[in-house]
């Protein structure tokens, strides 16, 4: 499953919200919705401890680190075993999704572990989505030593061109392929 998280510039958290809707949501009705859809439960429903989890996890507030958890107990509940992660012109989601699977998994102990596959897709000049798929290790160096420079937003991505950002990506490629 291709899914986008949070961190791209136009997620809504479900398909009936504008994204517009999603960004305005008050805390407080995050942590609602969080409530009535299951996901918090426990020693997870406690403010406190959502604040100790939201520092320590690297969130930037508890209503963005609801968000991974809700999109994660999606991940669960619809038995979705492995998710390609790619973003808008961002790899910022990856290890967020990945640390909201890890704490939904202890409410879904007899189910398969979701695999987190890291990517990205980028908005070309040409108005064309190019999704890359590496490792996070690859895209991180990609990302900050590469395309951030090239980047005109998170928005509207790249002043590249499509055919640009595969000549770049293959000569990446065979740099790491090579013996």
């Amino acid at each position: 499953l291709h899914i986008h998280t949070p961190a791209s510039y136009d997620y809504k958290l479900f398909e009936e919200w504008g994204n517009e809707y999603f960004k305005n949501l008050s805390e407080d009705k995050m942590i609602k919705i969080a409530h009535e859809k299951g996901v918090l439960y426990g020693d997870y429903s406690s403010i406190d401890v959502l604040r100790d989890l939201c520092t320590s996890d690297g969130y930037k507030n508890i209503k963005e680190m609801l968000s991974y958890y809700i999109l994660a107990y999606y991940i669960y509940i619809n038995h979705v075993s492995i998710v390609v992660v790619t973003d808008h012109n961002t790899i910022s989601g990856i290890e967020k999704v990945e640390k909201a699977i890890n704490k939904m998994s202890s409410k879904f102990p007899n189910a398969i572990y979701p695999e987190v596959i890291p990517g990205i897709e980028i908005s070309c000049a040409d108005k064309i989505h190019l999704v890359a798929i590496a490792s996070i290790d690859e895209l991180n160096e990609y990302f900050h030593e590469k395309l951030s420079g090239s980047l005109l937003s998170e928005k509207e991505g790249t002043y590249k061109t499509s055919l640009d950002l595969i000549n770049e990506l293959n000569k990446i490629c065979l740099l790491y392929t090579s013996p």
